[in-house]
């Protein structure tokens, strides 16, 4: 009995050396797996990051436009209001005198 346990803890012990050097082997392995996604994910922020400034670029230039298209309607109602307010009032002093 004392044989076989001898053995197999001399024969674990032999083979402790090769295990622990495959689990350094997936260990290698699953770091440069995790290198190399943290890489793809750094890249994919980065291009993101452009796009996403791109499309604020683009939102403000919209807003931009959207102001100077609510002063021209502005501007432009104004106008009318004051020429159908002069004109009105035109009319109703000719009235007045004729």
């Amino acid at each position: 009995m004392g044989l076989i346990f001898g053995g197999a803890y001399f024969t674990f012990n032999a083979l402790m050396p090769v295990f622990e050097g495959i689990w350094d082997f997936f260990e290698y392995i699953w770091d440069g797996i995790v290198t190399i996604y943290y890489f793809l994910v750094a890249v994919a922020n980065f291009i993101g990051s452009i796009f996403e400034f791109i499309i604020d670029i683009l939102e403000f230039i919209y807003e931009v436009i959207e102001l100077l298209v609510w002063v021209v309607i502005g501007i432009t109602s104004l106008i009318v209001w004051l020429i159908v307010s002069i004109l009105s009032y035109a009319g109703e002093l000719l009235a007045w005198i004729f």
